[in-house]
């Protein structure tokens, strides 16, 4: 094999993702992983459910505090959720 026709495994996969229709899948589960990560510990904690539905991300929060501080920053919170999902997966959030 030549250098030149080298391909990463990484754009293998992804590649076998896509055809197979489960790129969007895997973007939404690095989403909802990645929720913990940005929002800490405190949100982390607060938060009973996460699920996506619709290109909506449905959050249920112990917390009223704390949701009405996410309400707050929304489009923020959608965009860093977005690119660290890797595409344009949600459109909204739900906070209840």
């Amino acid at each position: 094999m030549r250098k030149s026709e080298t391909v990463k495994i990484r754009e293998i996969i992804n590649a076998i993702l896509k055809e197979r229709g489960l790129e969007g899948k895997m973007a939404e589960n690095r989403l909802l992983n990645a929720w913990n990560e940005l929002l800490g510990k405190t949100v982390a904690n607060s938060t009973q459910n996460l699920y996506i539905k619709d290109n909506t991300l449905f959050v249920h929060l112990r917390s009223s505090v704390i949701r009405h501080q996410l309400m707050m920053i929304k489009p923020d919170l959608i965009k860093r959720l977005n690119e660290k999902a890797g595409i344009d997966i949600i459109e909204n959030i739900v906070l209840r």
